[in-house]
């Protein structure tokens, strides 16, 4: 079972529901002003390890991609007023530079971060 990152205010600090969401503006605005984010255009492809046939997903709406390391990473993408991404546990580390983004957006939007229905404290 995948877990998802989900950057929201659709609860506060103390998990009381809000009306708050997260605008499209406001992600669009954040991705377009900020040099290690960027708007993803290419579709996901992947190839089938047993059949080597070649899949390809479009991406998601509004879907970020980070850059660090010198390369481009799938990040957050927008989703009914929240942001989400697949969970990786390379994100338990808190020198991971994509968890380190993460919370840097969650700061910018003031927003909190859960994973599926957890608060986690980033």
């Amino acid at each position: 079972m995948a877990l998802t990152v989900i950057v929201t205010r659709s609860i506060d600090r103390h998990g009381r529901p809000s009306a708050l969401t997260i605008e499209r503006v406001e992600w669009e605005q954040l991705v377009a002003n900020d040099n290690d984010l960027r708007r993803r255009t290419e579709p996901h492809v992947a190839i089938n390890p047993t059949t080597g046939e070649r899949i390809v997903i479009e991406h998601g709406e509004l879907e970020a991609e980070f850059g660090a390391n010198d390369r481009w990473m799938s990040f957050l993408r927008f989703r009914a007023g929240d942001l989400v991404m697949r969970y990786s546990p390379a994100f338990d580390d808190p020198s991971n530079p994509v968890r380190k983004k993460i919370v840097a957006v969650a700061r910018v939007l003031a927003a909190i971060i859960k994973i599926d229905q957890q608060v986690v404290d980033w």
